[in-house]
């Protein structure tokens, strides 16, 4: 296949049924394929997926017997693609995540013959199309900026669980004000120009995990995204990843797409202080793993990766 898409499904049928229509009315290439993972969900929305793309030439479906999370739920449709397909692009696209590009393969290719990227992100506006998450950052993670994200988040979840986070809030606004409380600093990469940042094409930065897509520099080094994660992180980790191993990222504001945001998400866990708990337990997950990432590179080369970075830095930081 020229390109395959990865779409990580749950719960939210109509949304998973739009995003496969916006693949079919716009991929550039019928030399491609739709691999949709069912993550194990507990409504019927697997068995209506089969009665609707079961006989689609373009369409495989897939189950999990059990909700893998983010990483692990696509690398299942991730590794279809690759040893099944033998597919020369993969795109990981969110359910509710809309292709509204007429010319991705193409552009995936000339870009590919001209930098050689492993990963890359396209511009992701929101429904009505405004804004665009990405690039998804543009600084390098240190392991004194893990280490205290860690503290802090921890704190979030005590306060929160007692509800109490409004307190917690108005506190650190006090302490802000006070510059008694800061975050460290983390390095930029490159010489970035951070003027219209989000209209130029980049390389080295984080991408927003709603959208990414890998290439044969990507499928020929990993088997997927690292699993350690259920949930959050995974953008932090593919970047620090890909910086330590000499990898390129690049955010391509030339193709673009269409995000809802937490399509299945917020259908999963409605509560505010549940969904708030969700999301701090699952980012000091993906902490933990980012700072074992950087604490081991530590070990082997006494730096920190990020001077590495800045001392090797070059032209293709910033286009």
């Amino acid at each position: 296949m020229n390109i395959s898409f990865v779409i990580l499904h749950y719960t939210v049928i109509e949304l998973t049924k739009k995003c496969v229509q916006h693949i079919k009315d716009n991929c550039d290439t019928d030399s491609y394929h739709i691999i949709i993972v069912d993550n194990a969900s507990p409504d019927n929305s697997y068995a209506e997926l089969i009665a609707e793309y079961s006989e689609d030439s373009y369409v495989t479906i897939i189950h999990n017997e059990e909700n893998l999370g983010f990483a692990r739920g696509n690398n299942v449709g991730f590794r279809y693609a690759v040893n099944e397909l033998k597919s020369e692009f993969i795109v990981l696209i969110n359910n509710d995540a809309f292709l509204t590009e007429k010319n991705i393969y193409n552009k995936l290719k000339e870009e590919y013959e001209l930098s050689g990227f492993a990963l890359a992100g396209p511009k992701i506006l929101d429904i009505s199309g405004e804004g665009n998450s990405n690039p998804f950052d543009i600084h390098i993670m240190t392991i004194p900026f893990c280490k205290f994200m860690i503290r802090r988040k921890k704190i979030d979840v005590i306060f929160t669980s007692i509800n109490a986070k409004g307190l917690l809030d108005f506190i650190r606004k006090v302490l802000g004000k006070l510059r008694i409380l800061r975050f460290p600093e983390r390095p930029r990469i490159g010489n970035v120009d951070e003027k219209n940042i989000k209209e130029k094409k980049l390389y080295r930065c984080s991408l927003h995990g709603s959208c990414m897509f890998f290439s044969p520099a990507y499928t020929a080094r990993y088997d997927g995204m690292d699993e350690r994660t259920f949930m959050f992180g995974e953008e932090n980790i593919l970047h620090l990843q890909l910086l330590r191993d000499g990898l390129l990222s690049c955010y391509m504001p030339n193709i673009s797409i269409k995000h809802v945001g937490n399509g299945s998400t917020n259908i999963v866990i409605k509560k505010s202080r549940d969904r708030l708990l969700f999301d701090y337990k699952n980012s000091i997950t993906g902490l933990n793993v980012c700072k074992e990432i950087l604490e081991n590179y530590y070990r082997k080369n006494g730096h920190e990766l990020y001077e590495d970075i800045i001392n090797n830095s070059s032209e293709k930081d910033s286009i």
